[in-house]
Formats: structure tokens, C-alpha cells, sequence
């Protein structure tokens, strides 16, 4: 059956504002009658983004003139941005309906297999994003408004184009768009039920470089199309530019205030749109695309820069290579004994400062061996200090961790797939942090058993070196201290927006990995002095830029204005700040 009108879709729509159009324009008569036709069921007609795979899907979007549904799903969902950070090895298997698209991961490292449940936790956790500014260019462009598939990306909350923030409610009465007795997600409308222009609530954007390339990063995702690698790939290619561990401070350092946990983010609720999103991962292998994503800007890195580098080696070698990097089995060995564990005195002196610094916490979590420490030697000590771990129950016996260390590593020897290396294994679990402290000679005959081979030595007439050569190490720091300084120079002075002085931004221009950045401005006082000087002028300096702007367009010269060219923070200290330097600036044209 033929529709009297097949609509094509607009750009950058999203599938579900494309199906919802075609049915507003041919009537629900002819929709009915097409739904009937093709067997669409009533989840296959409410799909918002990605759907699940049904035939009677494929021949409906086929029927409204569709290609294909793999080109259904590269162009009017956002499977490829997830696609482009957390695809599946080829060995997994492909989408159902598709050709040769990978499947993907979801929580916990688990495979997706039905989007429907993919999209309501995550649609639940941001809403339905529009910009007002859009609304009024669609109807202008196109003479009806229409979802837009880039505006329903995690972490993109500002409008690329416009420079305002997405709304996802009305901002007077708070009613956000919500699916209809059927299920349905209605169209955009220009104004609210309560009144309210939704069009003309408009709110600018901090736009700083960080978020900017956030939202650039996640635009290259969408148009990524099928990628040739899969996400051990992506997070290998990250840990060759970070160490372990490091991603947390890099993403405090380049989003501030901006990043925050999950938990913290569903405690907001989804009407507060201004969060990045990063859970509190160890390692960067336990991220998923909105953190991989997040990183990625936050470094200064481009999806172009990961194809380039498996493109430069061989077709056969290259994705291989990359993903060894990220494999645990693949490394060496670890060879060297645990450190001792630390007297009754260390062990109160760590707890007390990790309770200052994360208040609330159970001790046990971030503690490890400091804990074990005191609840086997001084338990009173702990519960004293600690009231809410009052009633301790007796830790299991020597002999039960014996077994039970045994036991973990037999199961382990049987185990494939697992990358974690038995002596890691050991020392790690609860009962060898107890056998450590208790059981040490025991526990020694362990590692002997564990990490086989024969022990290191050197010969006497061995031509090896330990010692550094503090000439070359010299060399190298001075030759990183120059990059650093050329780029900071390049940064300040360069024409047009005062960009912000990251950590990420200087090693990007220096040609440095962020480890290296960093150490190097520790290294040269002065050097970190001047970086520090020109953030706490950045302000200022975006202030004079957009004053001269504003002259430059003979446009009209207020606080507003200023406030809104120089993407200042909304604020009495920011207005404040504009009046000042406007003062300042006409005194100094008015003066002798």
C-alpha cells in the first residue's frame, strides 16, 4: 500500500519525529490502513530511536520510502555515536536485521539485546532535548518543528549552532514531553499548554573550549558511521595517552564543576541538563561511550586521530595491536613482593585522614589493607573512632582463608577469558589482605608458588646500567619546558576568544601526552606561575575581547551584551567584573 504523501526525513532528524510527521500528514485513516499492511505492532509505531528489529518494521520504513533499515538506523538514530565508543568484536555477532553492524555493550559489559529497555533508562535520565532557537529556524525553513537526532546525545547540552542550552520542560510550569496514550512521543510544539512561547525562553550557554569540543566530538560520533574497531580498541587507544588512574583528574582539571557521578546526576533529576556525566570508574576498560566520549574532549582527542593510527599499520596487525595494549594476559608477569603491611600506627593515621577527606564513607572502602590492619590487631581502636561498624563479627579464621585463597585460585586455573593474573588475584581479595597481616609466612610460600621462574640476577661483568643520566633526563625536560612555553605563548596571544589554559589544551599544542604536560609545569615554578597568572586574567581578558567585539560591530555597548559575548557565568561577580573593566576602559579613552 502507497501513502498519499511519503515525507522525507529533514536533517538530522531522529526516526520517531519522522514517523510521527508521516502520520500527521496522510491522516490517521491511511496510517491505520499502512499499519495494517505491514503487521507494524503498536512497539514497532512508538519507537523514539532505536528500535528493536521486526520485520514488519522493515517493510513499513521501506514503505515510507526508506533505503534500507540499516540506512534507517545510520542516519535517524543514534546508534552510531554508541556504535563509535562501545561496538562489539566482529566474533559477537551482528544487530538483528543489519547486515554488518556490530553489536554493542550496555552495562556491567553485558551485550544489548533489546534497545527498547537501552532507551527508556537512558531517555528516563536526560528527557527530550530541544532548542528554542531551532524551533523557530525549523518553522521558518521547513514550516513545522521537528526532533533533532544531535539534541538527544548524552552530554550534549547546548546547541551547537545556537550557543543555548537544550530544554528538555517548559520553564514555567515544568511539563515536559511525554508519550501519549499510545505510546507516542508527540511532536514539538511552539508553545506549552500552560502558555508559555517555548520558543523564546532561551538561555545562553557557557561555552567554553572543553564543552565545545565535547560536543564536536560527539557530532564526529554520529557521523562516524560503521566503525572498524570495537571499544577495546577505543580504550586502548586512550590508555597510550594516560596512565592508570590519571582520567579522573583529567576530567576534574578540564570540566570542573561541570563533571559528576551518575548517582549524583539521577539525584538532580533529568530537568538539570548542565552535567557531564562520569562515573567513578578505576580504569578507563570500565567505561561506556558518554565517559569514553567525555575523555576524549577533555584530552583534546579526535575519532580521525584512533582511524588514523589503525590505518597507518598493516590491515591484519593494526586493530590486534591496539587491543593487546588494553589486555592484562598480554603483559608481563608482576615479579616484585608486595610491600610490607603497615604498622598499627601507619594504619591509624591513614584511616583518620581518609575519614577527613571523604566523611560518611564506610572505612573499609578505599582502605584495604589499613583496615585489615586494625580490625585483626586493635578492633576496639576502630570501632571507637568509628561508632557506625559498632558489633563487629569475628573475621574468619586462619585456616578458612587458607581454603578459601585455594580455592579462588583453582577456580581460577580453570577459568579462560579471565585477564586478572593470579597474584593480583591473591593480594587484592579480603582473605589475602588478612593473610597478609596475620598469616606472612604462609603467605610468602604463596607467592613462591604463583610467580614461578627463576629469580632475577645480573652478572658482574653485565654491561646493564641503573644509574640515571641526568644529562639526557636534563635535555628532554628543557626541551618539554620550551614546548610548554611556546604553546602557553601561542595560547595567550592568539587572536579572536581567549581560550581556556588546560592542562589538556597546552599539551595538545605541545605535542606532549597530559602525564607529561603536567610534570614538566611541576617542574619549572616559573613557568607554572605565568599559567596560573593568565587563568585567574581570563575573565578579564574575555571581557576586553568582547567589549572590543561589540565596537568592532558598532553594536549596542551594556553589561547584558558583554556578559553574553564573553560566555561569562551568569552572576552578580561576572557583572560586577564587566562594569569594571568598562570603566576602566572609558576612563582610559576619556582621560588626558
Amino acid at each position: 500500500m502507497q501513502l498519499p504523501f511519503t515525507l522525507p526525513p529533514y536533517r538530522d532528524e531522529i526516526l520517531g519525529s519522522w514517523l510521527r510527521r508521516n502520520e500527521l500528514h496522510n491522516g490517521k485513516g491511511a496510517w491505520r490502513a499502512l499499519i495494517r499492511k505491514t503487521g507494524a505492532g503498536p512497539l514497532d509505531t512508538s519507537v523514539f530511536d532505536i528500535p528493536d528489529f521486526t520485520p514488519a518494521l522493515e517493510t513499513l520504513v521501506k514503505a515510507l520510502g526508506a533505503p534500507s533499515y540499516d540506512q534507517v538506523l545510520l542516519n535517524l538514530t543514534t546508534l552510531p555515536y554508541w556504535l563509535a565508543f562501545d561496538a562489539a568484536p566482529r566474533g559477537k555477532g551482528t544487530l538483528p536485521g543489519t547486515k554488518n553492524f556490530p553489536m554493542i555493550y550496555g552495562a556491567n559489559g553485558a551485550l544489548v539485546h533489546s534497545f527498547r529497555h537501552f532507551n527508556q533508562q537512558y531517555r528516563c535520565q536526560v528527557g527530550i532535548r530541544y532548542c528554542p532557537a531551532c524551533l523557530t529556524q525549523d518553522i521558518r525553513v521547513t514550516g513545522e518543528p521537528y526532533w533533532h537526532r544531535l539534541h538527544q546525545l548524552p552530554n550534549v547540552t547546548t546547541c551547537p549552532e545556537h550557543h543555548l542550552c537544550l530544554l528538555s520542560m517548559c520553564m514555567r510550569c515544568g511539563r515536559r514531553s511525554e508519550r501519549d496514550e499510545r505510546g507516542h512521543i508527540p511532536l514539538p510544539q511552539m508553545a506549552c499548554v500552560c502558555g508559555c512561547d517555548l520558543a523564546a525562553a532561551r538561555v545562553p550557554a557557557p561555552m567554553d573550549d572543553v564543552r565545545l569540543r565535547l560536543v564536536e566530538t560527539s557530532r564526529d560520533a554520529l557521523a562516524a558511521g560503521i566503525p572498524v574497531y570495537d571499544r577495546t580498541h577505543v580504550h586502548a587507544f586512550l590508555q597510550t595517552r594516560t596512565t592508570l588512574g590519571e582520567h579522573k583528574t583529567i576530567v576534574e582539571h578540564a570540566y570542573g564543576e561541570y563533571a559528576t557521578t551518575l548517582r549524583v546526576a539521577q539525584q538532580r533529576h533529568a530537568t538539570d541538563v548542565k552535567w557531564v556525566w562520569f562515573p567513578d570508574y578505576q580504569t578507563i576498560g570500565g567505561m561506556r561511550a558518554v565517559n569514553v566520549c567525555a575523555l576524549f574532549a577533555a584530552l583534546n582527542l579526535k575519532l580521525p586521530q584512533l582511524n588514523r593510527e589503525l590505518s597507518e599499520r598493516r590491515p591484519s596487525t593494526a586493530v590486534a595491536t591496539l587491543a593487546n595494549r588494553s589486555r592484562k594476559a598480554d603483559r608481563p608477569p608482576r615479579r616484585g613482593r608486595p610491600r610490607p603491611p603497615p604498622t598499627v600506627g601507619e594504619a591509624k593515621a591513614f584511616m583518620l585522614q581518609h575519614a577527613g577527606t571523604r566523611p560518611g564513607a564506610p572505612p573499609s572502602r578505599g582502605t584495604h589493607i589499613h583496615y585489615w590492619v586494625l580490625r585483626l590487631l586493635d578492633p576496639s581502636w576502630l570501632t571507637r573512632h568509628f561508632p557506625r561498624i559498632r558489633g563487629l563479627s569475628a573475621p574468619p579464621s586462619i585456616n578458612a582463608d587458607r581454603t578459601s585463597i585455594r580455592r579462588c585460585m583453582a577456580d581460577h586455573s580453570r577459568r579462560e577469558g579471565v585477564r586478572t593474573d593470579r597474584w593480583t588475584l591473591l593480594i587484592q581479595s579480603a582473605a589475602g589482605l588478612r593473610a597478609r597481616v596475620r598469616d606472612q609466612t604462609w603467605f610468602d610460600k604463596q607467592w613462591t608458588t604463583y610467580n614461578p621462574g627463576p629469580p632475577r640476577s645480573q652478572s658482574p661483568d653485565s654491561t646493564r646500567t641503573t644509574e640515571p643520566r641526568p644529562r639526557e633526563t636534563a635535555s628532554l625536560l628543557t626541551q618539554r619546558v620550551q614546548a610548554l612555553r611556546n604553546a602557553f605563548h601561542a595560547v595567550l596571544f592568539e587572536q579572536g576568544y581567549p581560550a581556556g589554559l588546560t592542562i589538556a589544551e597546552l599539551a595538545a599544542r605541545a605535542q606532549l601526552g597530559y602525564s607529561s604536560a603536567r610534570h614538566t609545569l611541576r617542574c619549572d615554578p616559573e613557568l607554572l606561575a605565568e599559567v596560573r597568572q593568565a587563568r585567574s586574567t581570563l575573565l578579564r581578558r574575555r571581557v576586553i575581547w568582547a567589549v572590543r567585539e561589540l565596537q568592532s560591530r558598532n553594536d549596542p555597548l551594556t553589561v547584558q551584551t558583554v556578559v553574553d559575548i564573553a560566555h561569562l557565568p551568569y552572576g552578580t561577580s561576572a557583572r560586577d567584573l564587566v562594569r569594571r573593566v568598562l570603566a576602566e576602559m572609558i576612563g582610559n579613552r576619556t582621560g588626558p
